[in-house]
């Protein structure tokens, strides 16, 4: 696996429909700097994979 991953246990909507034991895949590239302003968040599509887009960064 070359990805983390961040659960979030069960996540209620606003709908008010409970999305269980939801979770988050991530992939880091780099270092975080010091003052922590060089992020950049990428989400995949709905169903995409993050190896679809690494080309992108």
């Amino acid at each position: 696996m070359d990805y983390e991953i961040f659960d979030l246990d069960d996540v209620t909507l606003q709908s008010g429909v409970t999305l269980p034991n939801a979770f988050l895949a991530y992939k880091t590239f780099g270092e975080l700097n010091e003052k922590k302003d060089n992020v950049i968040v990428y989400p995949t599509a709905f169903g995409d994979h993050h190896v679809q887009n690494e080309w992108l960064i």
